[in-house]
């Protein structure tokens, strides 16, 4: 794998403004990279499309070898801490990493359960 993240003409549009738009970059695997900006640049669109969060308007983004948009099984292999993600005070960093990582059953879920 030669790139940990490609995208190629990668865009994200909210109504009528681009939030990010003709984004390409290749970051190499085993590099350290910043993302730095002003606000309104498109750094939590980016790490949002890399994550599946949202899904992108133009262009195409690869992360790990596949597109986050791909199922369970390539979102297993990122993880994201975005900046306003609340902690928890009580409890220790392994106790928060672990909520983090358990499945979150929506309200249709239980409701079917029931």
């Amino acid at each position: 794998m030669s790139a940990v993240l490609q995208a190629e003409g990668l865009g994200k549009k909210y109504g009528k403004r681009w939030a990010l738009e003709d984004c390409t970059l290749d970051i190499p695997a085993g590099r350290v990279v910043g993302l730095v900006g002003p606000n309104g640049a498109g750094k939590t669109t980016l790490l949002n499309l890399a994550v599946g969060q949202i899904q992108p308007t133009a262009g195409s983004i690869r992360v790990l070898g596949g597109s986050p948009a791909s199922g369970p099984e390539q979102l297993a292999k990122t993880g994201y801490v975005a900046q306003d993600t609340p902690t928890y005070a009580r409890l220790s960093i392994a106790d928060q990493a672990g909520c983090a990582a358990q499945p979150r059953v929506g309200r249709r879920d239980r409701a079917r359960a029931h």
